[in-house]
């Protein structure tokens, strides 16, 4: 797969517009402030909620929201030079378009309306991506806080680079959890009942975000001689090590399988919160056991052991391991929880 799908060269009349010395450039924090403030107002003006009369003054506040956004995004640009479609994103696009589009279709068949999956699909993908951005920058906290002591102005810094990449899937998971909770308790929905909905589409999700990983040459595996070992192309870091345990395909084929498996509990649960049970407790195992033929080393060990003497290098317990671990034992506590509930909404 093609690391970048698309490539575009910021056309030189911009720069004067909104390149370094232009007004619109040195106005870019007051811009982005405006930004926030009208983007904010245009989710409580578009509430359903909401009066007639607020929700009027939703035109306004979005016409607002795509001048400021336009004109940050053009600042962004020039600042760059170059606009690149990563294979990356693409992937992890396409994975959240088709997610949205099958928990709608599963929504309405449970009572549940396209415009709430549509604001929960809002919250969680800026919840999942400040999660794995924040978790990524723990499990990496030495190398950013030097960075940071260094960077002149402090937004150079790579802590802000985001696009330069840094992402943990777990704290993406985690993040989303945490949105779906508060989301829930602001409309008074059921928990389970909105997980069991959304869930299989997370595996799903990962399917496409990890063939994503495997263009990216990210989240590679350690050094194999296996016959479908895979290397990558010059520049990627994966490219120094060889012949490679293709990792990130092991867990695109795993997520996809636990995506049927997860349809499937889902179409004959017995409670509400079975399919996210389900979705827990499998993707746990098949995290752990995947990051054993891990080779990025980076990612952080808790401690190292040896425990697969054919895969060359430490294999447990590293910080996904780790996490994997409290996911099982979330998963196997929400089980009677669940339960419990249920019984309760029958009483």
């Amino acid at each position: 797969m093609h690391q970048i799908l698309l490539e575009w060269k910021v056309p030189q009349s911009w720069y004067p517009v909104a390149g370094p010395g232009s007004w619109l450039f040195s106005q870019w924090k007051l811009l982005a402030v405006l930004f926030g403030v009208a983007f904010v107002a245009y989710l409580w003006a578009t509430d359903p909620e909401r009066t007639q009369e607020r929700r009027a003054a939703g035109w306004l506040t979005s016409i607002a929201s795509l001048v400021l956004g336009g004109a940050l995004a053009m600042i962004g640009a020039v600042y760059l030079g170059e606009l690149k479609l990563h294979t990356y994103g693409a992937m992890i696009s396409l994975g959240f378009i088709f997610g949205i589009a099958l928990s709608i279709r599963e929504g309405r068949r449970v009572g549940i309306g396209a415009d709430r999956i549509l604001d929960l699909a809002f919250w969680i993908l800026i919840a999942s991506m400040a999660g794995s951005r924040i978790l990524f920058i723990i499990t990496e906290w030495n190398s950013y806080w030097a960075d940071l002591q260094r960077a002149t102005p402090f937004y150079n810094a790579k802590l802000f680079r985001v696009w330069e990449g840094g992402l943990v899937f777990h704290g993406g998971l985690i993040g989303g959890l945490v949105a779906t909770l508060f989301f829930v308790r602001s409309h008074k929905m059921n928990f389970f009942l909105l997980a069991d909905v959304v869930v299989p589409t997370v595996a799903l999700g990962q399917f496409f975000g990890r063939l994503g990983c495997f263009s990216a040459g990210c989240c590679y595996g350690k050094p194999c001689d296996l016959p479908w070992a895979v290397s990558f192309p010059t520049g990627l870091e994966a490219a120094a090590k060889g012949h490679i345990h293709p990792t990130q395909l092991y867990e695109a084929l795993a997520t996809l399988t636990i995506f049927f498996a997860v349809v499937w509990i889902r179409r004959n649960k017995r409670f509400h919160g079975q399919a996210l049970v389900g979705y827990l407790l499998l993707y746990a195992c098949v995290r752990f056991f995947i990051e054993i033929f891990r080779g990025d080393i980076s990612r952080g060990f808790l401690f190292e052991v040896d425990f697969v003497k054919s895969a060359a290098g430490p294999d447990i317990f590293t910080w996904g391991q780790m996490i994997s671990v409290g996911l099982f034992v979330l998963g196997l506590l929400l089980i009677p929880l669940a339960k419990s509930l249920q019984k309760k909404s029958y009483a």
